[in-house]
């Protein structure tokens, strides 16, 4: 993968067009939680502030991958 642009080309597209890796289905969980300390420190909020807390799995005939996420609820935006 070390021979592909990332900021040209999405990691899902070469994993198809390269590697015949075809994604079928993603599961994702999203909650809204009180920030903990390091998140407001990396996310440069007042302590107490709400965030969006994203978990997620992405298959194709196996799994592929998990990601996580935290958010500044102020900048979420659901689109399904």
């Amino acid at each position: 993968l070390e021979q592909f642009d990332l900021e040209k080309q999405s990691l899902y597209q070469i994993l198809e067009d390269h590697y015949h890796i075809v994604l079928h289905h993603s599961q994702q969980d999203i909650i809204v939680k009180h920030a903990d300390e390091e998140a407001c420190r990396l996310l440069e909020l007042p302590a107490g502030s709400d965030v969006v807390e994203q978990r997620g799995n992405v298959f194709g005939d196996t799994f592929i991958e998990y990601s996580e996420s935290v958010m500044d609820i102020r900048r979420f935006q659901y689109q399904y």
